[in-house]
C-alpha cells in the first residue's frame, strides 16, 4: 500500500512544497508526489527552462491494464523527439476512475523549454495519436502548459501544486484495475 498524506505540506528533494486540498480529502499519494518533483528536478537540472504540458486522456471502453497508454507513450516521444529534436522527455501519468464504467488517464509532460515553448502542438500530436489508436478521447484542460524556469521558486510550487492533482486518492481504487496494473507511471530521468 502507498503512503499517503493529508498534510498541508510536504518535503521532497530538499524542497518544502505546499499541497492543496485533496479531493474528498482523503490525500495524496506521496510516491506519486516524490515522482512528480524528480522529473520536474531531473528536467530542470538539464535545461534552464522546462516547458510541462497537461492533457487527458480518456478511454471508451475499461481496460484492465495499462498496454494502451504504454503504447500512446511510446509512439508519442518518439514523434516528438524527432520533431522537436529532443534530448529528453520527462512525463508522469496517473490512471483514475470514479463513477464512469472506463478509466482515464492524466498526463503530465516534460520538455525542453528551449526547443518547445508552446504546448498547444504537443497536444494536437498527442490528440491524433490518441484518436489513431481508436481508444476514446484526448481533452486539454484549461491553462495546459506552463514554462518554467531553473530557477523560479515560486512558480515551481505552482506548478508542483497543480501537478499534485495527479496524486490524489480520489478515484484510484485499486478495484477497477488488475493487481499488476499500476495506478501511475513516470519517465526515469537522473539529474
Amino acid at each position: 500500500m502507498k503512503k499517503i498524506t493529508n498534510e498541508s505540506h510536504i518535503e521532497l528533494g530538499g524542497k518544502i512544497l505546499e499541497l492543496p486540498t485533496s479531493k474528498g480529502k482523503d490525500g495524496f499519494f506521496i510516491p506519486i508526489l516524490s515522482k512528480i518533483d524528480d522529473q520536474l528536478s531531473a528536467m530542470l537540472s538539464h535545461h534552464c527552462k522546462v516547458l510541462v504540458i497537461r492533457l487527458d486522456l480518456r478511454l471508451s471502453d475499461q481496460s484492465n491494464d495499462n498496454q494502451v497508454m504504454a503504447e500512446f507513450m511510446r509512439r508519442y516521444k518518439k514523434r516528438i523527439t524527432r520533431k522537436y529534436r529532443l534530448d529528453r522527455v520527462g512525463y508522469v501519468w496517473c490512471r483514475e476512475q470514479n463513477i464512469a464504467n472506463q478509466h482515464h488517464y492524466h498526463l503530465a509532460l516534460m520538455v525542453d523549454g528551449n526547443k518547445a515553448r508552446q504546448g498547444k502542438p504537443f497536444t494536437d500530436i498527442a490528440k491524433e495519436y490518441w484518436d489513431n489508436l481508436d481508444m476514446g478521447s484526448a481533452w486539454v484542460p484549461s491553462r495546459s502548459y506552463s514554462m518554467l524556469k531553473r530557477a523560479d521558486h515560486k512558480a515551481y510550487q505552482q506548478l508542483f501544486e497543480r501537478l499534485s492533482y495527479l496524486a490524489k486518492v480520489y478515484s484510484k481504487s485499486p478495484n477497477q484495475r488488475s493487481a499488476s496494473a499500476n495506478d501511475y507511471e513516470g519517465s526515469r530521468l537522473k539529474s
